[in-house]
């Protein structure tokens, strides 16, 4: 009835191009669509065939979502009215977001976020799926959050892509260009108990004011960005030219943090990281510090946990994987650095990669290295360099 109140007709449920590939909403049992569809999820249609309903009415294609943007409208940006942001998705209490695909958007001029999915308190984001996009010239590209112990987003199906996707007969890389935001092109932020789960696939994430990516825990949560097997990895992409680092890592807590209420993990393999101001890849963990000899309270130690695996992780390591290898050139600062504070610690693998031309910045820590890693207080960091 939504259809029909936005003037939409109904179209054949065979060759309609929907999102994800289920029953189109305007699909009907008059034409093909088989009972059960009107049970189960229905999405709007790229384009589907009207086969004509009319008495000497043509067949003719419709396409469903252009005329449900036609009929609901965009807000205006003129002055005094600026567009906040491109698509925002707001979770709370128990909130549930079913599976989410947003596929060949163009998302620019929001002063806020491009593409923004918020989960607050107990809500979980299923599946969000983000391919084929390009977002630029918004504030941040795509800004993940997950706010609350029980609040989670599943993102790992995927952010970008290694395939293609076809609509109305065209195809498109499912990678997502995210270029020329004010601040960061991507960020996933997990904070007070929150959780992350989500990849980065043979994406352009270039010429941001900030950070290419920015992986953040706030208060504790989770971050997995680092189980290839559950496709949970920052792979192939691009990160050229961002004006702070182009992958940016930082876990802050609290005393009030338990061991069980933090973890961070990253796999980052085949990545061009080239030219970014302040760094290539840059992780740092903040957290309170128990100075020797004082015994740091039961559940204090270890709340604060960085698995970080940089370039190759296939065995033998004498044997180089190119896919797996990161090309980290003519970064500012430092090409790759790691910093320990508190009672963090960090387990940190870092093989194989192509690091040159690192020039000196304005970071007194972070002056034209190669490869830095800082470990202060109590904390421990353990490396494998090669």
């Amino acid at each position: 009835e939504v259809g029909h109140t936005l003037s939409l007709r109904h179209v054949l449920n065979s060759g309609a191009i929907t999102p994800t590939g289920i029953p189109p909403v305007m699909g009907t049992g008059a034409l093909d669509q088989p009972n059960q569809a009107f049970i189960e999820p229905t999405e709007f249609a790229f384009s589907g065939l009207n086969p004509g309903e009319i008495p000497g009415e043509p067949p003719f294609t419709q396409n469903s979502i252009q005329q449900l943007v036609n009929a609901v409208g965009v807000r205006s940006t003129a002055a005094g009215q600026p567009q906040a942001n491109g698509i925002t998705i707001v979770g709370v209490d128990d909130s549930v977001l079913r599976p989410s695909t947003f596929i060949n958007n163009t998302i620019s001029g929001s002063t806020n976020y491009g593409l923004n999915v918020e989960m607050n308190d107990n809500a979980v984001a299923q599946g969000v799926t983000v391919q084929g996009n390009e977002i630029t010239g918004n504030g941040t590209g795509v800004r993940l959050v997950a706010n609350g112990s029980g609040a989670m987003i599943d993102a790992d199906g995927t952010i970008g892509g290694t395939g293609m996707n076809t609509l109305a007969g065209v195809s498109f890389t499912q990678g997502n260009t995210i270029t020329g935001n004010t601040g960061d092109g991507f960020t996933a932020m997990a904070a007070d108990g929150g959780t992350i789960l989500g990849n980065l696939l043979n994406n352009n994430i270039s010429n941001n004011g900030g950070n290419g990516a920015s992986l953040l825990i706030e208060g504790g949560g989770h971050i997995d960005f680092g189980t290839p097997a559950s496709n949970r990895i920052i792979s192939g992409n691009t990160f050229d030219q961002n004006g702070g680092y182009g992958i940016f890592a930082n876990s802050n807590v609290d005393a009030t943090v338990d061991e069980a209420g933090q973890s961070m993990s990253l796999v980052i393999q085949g990545n061009t990281i080239t030219g970014n101001t302040s760094g290539g890849v840059v992780a740092q963990l903040n957290g309170v510090n128990h100075v020797p000899p004082m015994t740091p309270a039961v559940g204090f130690r270890e709340n604060n946990v960085l698995d970080l695996v940089i370039g190759q992780s296939t065995m033998p390591f004498g044997t180089p994987v190119a896919s797996e290898l990161n090309t980290i050139t003519g970064n500012g600062g430092v090409g790759i650095g790691v910093v320990v504070n508190g009672t963090g610690k960090a387990n940190v693998s870092i093989v194989g990669n192509t690091i040159t031309g690192t020039t000196a910045g304005t970071d007194p820590i972070f002056n034209g290295d190669g490869i830095n890693l800082i470990r202060r207080d109590s904390s421990l960091l353990l490396a494998d360099v090669f």
